[in-house]
């Protein structure tokens, strides 16, 4: 897709996707409503979320 790192922006829901965020440089955000397999403690608590729609996503939803 052309971007850096710098400019991508991991969101997953467990320690797997985690740990490949960190390997490629790239920021990650927890989706904490997820499959999280292991605890993540040194993850800020801002970047984890519960609601998708907190953020302005809808998802499952048909226009």
């Amino acid at each position: 897709m052309g971007a850096e790192p710098a400019q991508a922006l991991y969101v997953g829901d467990s320690s797997i996707d985690y740990l490949t965020a960190q390997n490629a440089a790239v920021q990650f955000r927890l989706f904490s409503n997820g499959y999280l397999n292991a605890p993540l403690p040194d993850l800020a608590e801002a970047d984890r979320f519960a609601d998708w729609t907190a953020h302005g996503i809808q998802i499952g939803v048909t226009i």
